[in-house]
């Protein structure tokens, strides 16, 4: 073989391995991304029982007089959670979802020491979920004062101490 063929094998050899390098790092964002959209699509659909529960009267199992969401489990949503009362837990797939009841008194909202800035006030659910590898979290509030609107407060960062938080 001439010094050319052998620059031109080099070269191509190199072009694959960045090649690969290149298409595994894109996998790995894609599954990132991935499971942020499939958490945030359960934390979704949670909030949409929240939303449903908290429109229906009483007498029909929902929660219309209740105005801080104390009476809110995963069982009137129709989920059997893990543990009970306000540390239950709900996993779907390998995303795990914990309830945490909030009040908002001005533009900022302390859930767990931890502050949001939130235009609406008053009395709140959030629906907290958290990654099975503890890296990617969302929270949606649903307010008791217009419960058909429910508002994604946090998405993405890590956020452990609103999800331990009793």
């Amino acid at each position: 073989m001439g010094q050319q063929q052998l620059l031109l094998l080099v070269l191509g050899v190199v072009l694959v391995g960045l090649a690969v390098v290149v298409g595994i790092s894109a996998f790995g964002e894609n599954k990132q991304k991935n499971n942020l959209d499939q958490l945030t699509s359960d934390a979704v659909r949670l909030s949409t029982g929240v939303s449903t529960w908290k429109m229906k009267p009483n007498a029909v199992g929902g929660g219309k007089d209740d105005v801080t969401f104390d009476r809110l489990a995963f069982a009137d949503l129709g989920i059997t959670p893990a543990g009970t009362g306000r540390n239950a837990t709900y996993t779907a797939g390998t995303n795990t979802f914990r309830l945490k009841t909030f009040v908002v008194a001005g533009p900022i909202a302390t859930i767990a020491q931890q502050q949001y800035g939130i235009t609406d006030t008053g009395n709140a659910l959030a629906i907290v979920g958290l990654s099975k590898d503890r890296t990617q979290s969302v929270m949606i509030a649903v307010f008791a004062s217009d419960p058909g609107k429910p508002v994604t407060i946090l998405q993405h960062p890590y956020n452990v101490s609103v999800y331990d938080a009793p």
